[in-house]
């Protein structure tokens, strides 16, 4: 199971551009600087990436404690939802799914995770409706077309037709 949730899992690493004008360039001068802002929100997105959800989660919750922005608050809800998935804990990702929906209601990676933790939780028809929203934003999308097949396969299994041709005496 681990190999399939890394497989559809989608993250958001929070890196931000920040602005900082420095002195010789005058008054409303600005200069981006990329880096993250919300140095825990960036690390607990490498951790769940680098396989470490327990930390991951973690440092993400502390993050969003510190969220100033809702993109920060966004990514976080999402990571939360990923990392609770990775974790086998699929009614607390769906909840953070949901919280991250509401803020980016056309978020085909959290369509994708929700869809994913709703397929764990045996709610195939919610799963299938979330794939459907997400696939309507961005048909390419692999870990959407990865959730559709394992729903397929459960909801509508391939079953073999084997026959057995007996020989007449």
């Amino acid at each position: 199971m681990a190999l399939v949730l890394t497989m559809a899992v989608s993250l958001q690493i929070a890196s931000y551009a920040q602005s900082a004008p420095t002195s010789k360039d005058g008054p409303g001068a600005t200069h981006t600087a990329v880096g993250a802002r919300n140095p825990d929100l960036h690390d607990g997105a490498v951790q769940l990436r680098f396989g470490n959800p327990e930390a991951g989660i973690r440092l993400t919750r502390r993050g969003l404690e510190a969220a100033s922005t809702t993109k920060e608050q966004y990514s976080a809800y999402s990571n939360l939802c990923a990392g609770y998935i990775l974790i086998e804990q699929y009614e607390n990702a769906v909840q953070y799914c949901d919280y991250a929906l509401n803020i980016k209601p056309n978020s085909h990676q959290a369509l994708s995770n929700r869809a994913l933790a709703r397929f764990y939780l045996k709610a195939f028809d919610l799963a299938q409706a979330d794939v459907d929203a997400g696939l309507a934003l961005a048909p390419q999308s692999r870990s959407l077309n990865r959730v559709a097949r394992l729903i397929r396969d459960e909801v509508d299994p391939v079953i073999p037709e084997v026959q057995v041709e007996h020989e007449t005496p």
